[in-house]
């Protein structure tokens, strides 16, 4: 991987897990993780797809082990 993209990489892990540790703590409700997970730059090089909803619902769902209606 080359420096920029390991970069990029880190980046999105680091406020992906952040987003994720403060929905798990209920810091921050489902709805504005999502919200906050879908305005995470370059979070396709760390998931390998674009972010949408299902994923950051399924993000979500597996933070607290199961799934949330």
């Amino acid at each position: 991987m080359g420096r920029v993209k390991n970069w990029a990489y880190e980046e999105a892990e680091n406020q992906i897990d952040n987003i994720c540790k403060a929905y798990k703590e209920d810091i921050i409700t489902r709805q504005e993780a999502i919200a906050s997970l879908m305005k995470v730059e370059h979070s396709y090089i760390y998931i390998g797809d674009d972010m949408n909803q299902d994923i950051a619902e399924e993000i979500l769902d597996d933070v607290k082990g199961g799934v949330y209606a």
